[in-house]
């Protein structure tokens, strides 16, 4: 009984944590660390659209395009601080 009680309760937790979910698009100038771009969605799907579309926008640049899931903006900016981290030096080793 408990194990089924566990899952159920996993399980809708998980679906709770899905709906709050926002996905972030990230255009990412590595040369000078710095970003160039970010989009929140709502939809992975409309995220993922317009990655392949700045990926082809900025190819030639070298630019990195990613897209990031989170619940919120802050929640993203401590997972994934290095593209946020523009005042640290970059080493060279």
């Amino acid at each position: 009984m408990y194990s089924e009680r566990h899952s159920d309760d996993t399980v809708s937790g998980n679906c709770a944590k899905l709906a709050l979910m926002r996905y972030y698009l990230i255009v990412f100038d590595r040369e000078n660390h710095r970003i160039v771009e970010l989009k929140e969605f709502a939809e992975s799907e409309d995220a993922v659209h317009m990655r392949f579309k700045r990926e082809i926008d900025h190819s030639e640049r070298g630019y990195e395009v990613v897209v990031l899931g989170a619940t919120s903006k802050e929640a993203l900016v401590n997972t994934h601080s290095r593209y946020f981290d523009t005042g640290r030096e970059l080493s060279s080793a």
